[in-house]
């Protein structure tokens, strides 16, 4: 079983910067479980097949790095700051994670039509992976 869970109790912060507050905002409470399973038995109840896990980390880039810090206000109290470039770095490393994954996941004529050349497989492509982001991804709404 893989539990995750968001809990901000610890890093909720109550000073007046406004970098600071946004994550009070966006970080609550949350979480998600799933319980996986590689029994025979269990293949019939499953509802969904892990079959790709994909890993993007942008953490040696130090625009990507020091985009979500903890740090401590001009009054001391400490809280964790969101730059401006957390949307586009945010962006930039979903692009690379669906680059990545959209090989694993789209049909073979979608792939070959890219490999070709065709400007037809391409924007179907493009669609297919709208099509995956769409339904696979919430960002923290």
């Amino acid at each position: 079983m893989v539990v995750s869970m968001e809990n901000i109790t610890l890093n909720w912060y109550f000073g007046n910067s406004r970098s600071m507050l946004v994550s009070n905002c966006l970080f609550r409470m949350g979480g998600a479980a799933i319980l996986l399973s590689n029994k025979r038995s269990d293949r019939r109840r499953s509802k969904y097949q892990l079959i790709h896990t994909v890993r993007t980390h942008r953490g040696s880039d130090d625009k990507c790095y020091a985009c979500v810090t903890q740090e401590e206000d001009d009054k001391g109290q400490i809280g964790v700051s969101l730059s401006k470039a957390l949307v586009a770095v945010a962006g930039d490393a979903l692009k690379t994670n669906i680059t990545t994954l959209g090989p694993l996941v789209l049909p073979a004529h979608i792939r070959a039509a890219a490999v070709l050349g065709n400007s037809g497989g391409e924007k179907a492509a493009e669609d297919e992976e709208d099509e995956a982001v769409h339904s696979g991804l919430q960002a923290g709404v």
